[in-house]
């Protein structure tokens, strides 16, 4: 059964929260705009990883 409804948690905008590893994470996540998520037409929800920011947090142990 799908849902009409989900929920939207977006990054805040200029108030720290403690979680800025997390939203710096991720590229490419959808944003709403009018109450509404575009998304996007390559599957999933477009989300990528920052591969970047992950090989400079990589454990090297």
């Amino acid at each position: 059964m799908n849902s009409p409804i989900a929920e939207y948690f977006p990054p805040p905008d200029g108030i720290p929260d403690g979680n800025e590893l997390f939203w710096s994470l991720y590229q490419g996540e959808p944003r709403a705009r009018d109450g509404y998520i575009t998304l996007p037409e390559t599957p999933g929800l477009g989300i990528e990883p920052d591969w970047d920011l992950v090989a400079r947090y990589r454990y090297q142990g």
